[in-house]
């Protein structure tokens, strides 16, 4: 009768079936000639198992050797996916190959192979491919900030959600850290010297998904720190005195504005800002737009060896002279005088009168017209009289 035929082995098993025929008649049994033949049972062809792979865009696959039983055992698959860059079906082993992913996602290949040997199916098996997207990193723009600016946070962006970025700072002077994980956070720029300094910033993005980390092209952009406004005073004085002339203040780079008091423009006045200690700035922008304010204390004494009176306050220069020489007039409690030119015998030569004097002028004089001898210079005013011997050698 029917049968369902068994093997449990993995060879082709056989079974000899042997039939005699007997014929029995008048009470006898009569056996004639056996006949054989056999009946065999193939073995089911099996496969053994098959790992999951799990690649980044542009890889390559692992080579896919089948083994299974019995020998000779021939094998078919399928791909459900061919996107990930294998093609939908095919015959024997599967060669590596480049995976390939053109969306922001992980996306799978289902391999489906089914087995044959000796005309008999067998069972099937499946595996899978997953290949990963290639994790890019959003465009950056370039930064540029003066010394001592804050730099504002750099929040990275990519194609892939979950991407994480690594970056790599090649100058870091510029007071950035040589490198991070995940946004840049803010810093204050750092630029000591005089001219620009820049920094790359070289940033990746990293997905990772079934174990297997993808990372993808590097993407750069740059930082550059200006440098600040150098100001170098050339011109302020530390200590003047209250009755001093307005002083013209000067530093590079110029252009700049002065402030404090007694800073009209770029004058500044003792008399105005009064006694004391007087913080003066300059604020100046340099060539790279980059701003800076320097300060200096400026101190206003009243200075009282200013004080002298007419015997105190003038210096003849030089004395013997040919008849040319200088008066210098060191005092600030007046402002004019009258001069007296006498001979030997006090009779007066010749008269002059001086105004709007302030402390330091030089008044010329040119006596070349009188002869060599003593004479003597007699400067008055309202509050008194002063005598100078003067002479003059030829």
């Amino acid at each position: 009768g029917s049968f369902i035929a068994t093997n449990t082995t993995g060879a082709p098993v056989t079974a000899t079936i042997t039939v005699t025929p007997t014929n029995t008649a008048n009470g006898l049994s009569c056996t004639g000639t056996p006949v054989t033949f056999t009946i065999t049972v193939n073995p089911t062809p099996q496969i053994n198992g098959i790992g999951n792979q799990v690649v980044c865009a542009g890889g390559a696959t692992l080579p896919v050797t089948f083994s299974g039983s019995p020998a000779g055992t021939t094998y078919s698959w399928t791909n459900s996916n061919t996107a990930i860059g294998l093609a939908a079906s095919g015959t024997g082993n599967i060669p590596s190959f480049t995976g390939t992913n053109t969306t922001n996602a992980p996306i799978t290949g289902t391999i489906t192979v089914t087995t044959s040997a000796n005309a008999c199916g067998g069972g099937s098996t499946s595996f899978t491919i997953t290949v990963n997207p290639t994790a890019t990193v959003n465009a950056v723009g370039n930064i540029t900030v003066c010394n001592g600016a804050t730099v504002p946070g750099v929040t990275f962006g990519s194609n892939v959600t979950g991407a994480v970025f690594n970056w790599t700072n090649n100058n870091t002077t510029i007071g950035l850290i040589a490198s991070g994980v995940g946004n840049i956070p803010s810093f204050t720029a750092i630029n000591p010297t005089t001219s620009p300094v820049t920094a790359t910033i070289t940033v990746t993005a990293t997905m990772t998904n079934g174990g297997v980390s993808c990372t993808g092209p590097a993407r750069t952009f740059t930082i550059t720190v200006n440098p600040g406004a150098n100001i170098l005073f050339t011109n302020v004085p530390i200590r003047v005195c209250l009755t001093d002339t307005v002083v013209l203040l000067r530093a590079t780079p110029v252009g700049g504005v002065w402030a404090g008091p007694g800073v009209t423009g770029n004058n500044f006045n003792a008399a105005t800002a009064g006694l004391g200690v007087k913080t003066i700035s300059y604020t100046v922008a340099n060539s790279f737009g980059c701003g800076g304010t320097r300060f200096i204390d400026v101190t206003v004494h009243d200075c009282l060896e200013r004080h002298n009176v007419l015997r105190g306050a003038l210096r003849l220069y030089p004395n013997p002279t040919s008849g040319q020489f200088n008066i210098r007039f060191l005092t600030d409690v007046y402002k004019e005088f009258s001069l007296n030119v006498l001979d030997a015998k006090g009779a007066v030569l010749k008269n002059y009168k001086f105004t709007g004097l302030v402390y330091g002028s030089i008044i010329p004089m040119d006596l070349r017209t009188l002869p060599s001898g003593y004479y003597t210079l007699e400067a008055y005013n309202t509050q008194e009289r002063a005598a100078f011997q003067l002479i003059i050698a030829k």
